[in-house]
């Protein structure tokens, strides 16, 4: 059966985006065509469509499966999709996460890395490459069998219906590891608000030789145009300032903060850089 399936949940965009004529949409900005607009000083915006925009054809298929089970990914993206707007809930009107919202964001991050453009082609590589063996092995660290009826079982997939099932494994993995970071909410400046991207969970220093999410790894996401989350690992040692930052607080942000963290958004989009309002010839950028 065709169905587009999204990269980027329509329900997340939907915090940035507007309602236009009963559709949703989204400003959005073409991430390489930016230096050809700064060459006439100027910012050309595509008002996109949600409901298309990061849309693939049955990008997350399991097309091995029994009929009834090839949209089961899909429908597992929809289910945490479902959740994502409880904790959006918590976020404004109680300003903490309730032990039910910390778990949801715990599964909500590591579906959105996987599901990403650039993380399904590092996995894909990773299936590609010499080291797919001890790849997997660390991926299925968490396995009580440390992964080996897993790996049988892909290994007697065709190697082109790999990757669906091992970003499944990738999720269930970084959500292992993330249960166990800080974190800190930052509230946007001054009604600039936050942008966010068709890769909405920005990673630093996540891939070492050792680990696909290392312990050194710390991470940006744009819940809602008005709040973002940073997460790190209190092991890990980092000169980063928001480290500073009580873990599990709610922060106010400064103009250098958010133009820092923009600058890192802008650097993880894939191809498309999303603005929190409807901008026109005439919008003035906050």
């Amino acid at each position: 059966m065709r169905q587009d399936q999204h990269i980027v949940p329509q329900v997340y965009l939907k915090q940035f985006g507007y309602l236009r004529d009963k559709q949703w949409k989204i400003s959005s900005l073409e991430r390489e065509k930016v230096h050809i607009m700064d060459k006439i000083n100027k910012l050309f915006f595509s008002q996109k469509s949600i409901v298309s925009v990061t849309a693939h054809e049955n990008i997350f298929d399991l097309n091995y499966e029994l009929p009834e089970n090839v949209k089961l990914l899909e429908k597992l993206h929809g289910r945490i999709e479902d959740l994502y707007l409880e904790l959006i809930e918590d976020i404004n009107t109680e300003r903490q996460l309730s032990g039910r919202s910390k778990a949801i964001l715990v599964q909500l991050i590591p579906n959105l890395i996987s599901r990403s453009y650039d993380y399904r082609e590092f996995l894909n590589k990773c299936l590609n490459s010499k080291t797919r063996d001890r790849f997997l092995a660390s991926l299925t660290t968490f396995h009580e069998d440390k992964g080996d009826s897993f790996i049988d079982k892909l290994n007697l997939l065709p190697i082109e219906e790999h990757l669906n099932p091992v970003s499944l494994i990738a999720m269930e993995h970084i959500m292992n590891k993330l249960a166990y970071f800080n974190y800190a909410f930052i509230k946007q400046y001054n009604d600039r608000y936050w942008i966010t991207s068709d890769q909405p969970v920005v990673l630093t220093n996540c891939v070492n030789p050792n680990s696909i999410f290392s312990i050194d790894t710390e991470l940006y996401f744009p819940v809602s145009r008005d709040y973002l989350i940073f997460m790190y690992h209190p092991n890990s040692i980092s000169d980063n300032p928001l480290r500073r930052l009580k873990n599990e607080s709610f922060n106010n942000c400064s103009e250098e903060i958010q133009e820092m963290i923009y600058k890192e958004i802008w650097r993880n989009a894939h191809e498309l850089v999303f603005f929190p309002y409807e901008i026109n010839e005439k919008t003035t950028l906050k």
